[in-house]
Parts: C-alpha cells; sequence; structure tokens
C-alpha cells in the first residue's frame, strides 16, 4: 500500500533484496533436504523442509513477477 511513497529505484532495491534474501532460505532448505536424505530421515520430516521450499519458489515467483510488472507500469506511466 505505501510503494507510491518510495522511488521507482527505492522499490527495485527494495524488491531485489527480497529476491536475494528468498534464494539465500532456498539454498539452506535444499541443503537441509540433502542432509536429511542422507541421513535416511523419514520421509515425513524431508517433507516438511521441502514443502518450506516449494513456499519459498512461490514466493520468489511471485515477487519476481511483480517486480516485472511494476517495472513496465513504471514505463507506461
Amino acid at each position: 500500500h505505501n510503494l507510491h511513497l518510495l522511488t521507482r529505484e527505492e522499490v527495485r532495491t527494495a524488491f531485489s533484496a527480497y529476491i536475494r534474501s528468498i534464494d539465500e532460505k532456498i539454498r539452506f532448505y535444499n541443503e537441509v533436504e540433502q542432509c536429511l536424505e542422507s541421513a535416511e530421515c523419514p520421509v515425513h520430516r524431508i517433507a516438511l523442509v521441502k514443502r518450506r521450499g516449494f513456499l519459498l519458489k512461490a514466493e520468489r515467483e511471485w515477487a519476481q513477477c511483480f517486480l516485472e510488472e511494476y517495472d513496465q507500469a513504471a514505463c507506461h506511466a
């Protein structure tokens, strides 16, 4: 709701940082998943980690799409 208070560059910077932070979390959960698989943990425990990874990937996709749409809208404004 408050994006109009920021400059276009500030919005881009903030969303780019957010996407980078999501990427770090995705890498972390991938490493945890590999560790659990190596330790032969039960599938239901691994599934909890995989679920978080899928949610983060969806959030990243949304953030990337929003940033692209924001840029397109800003070009036409």
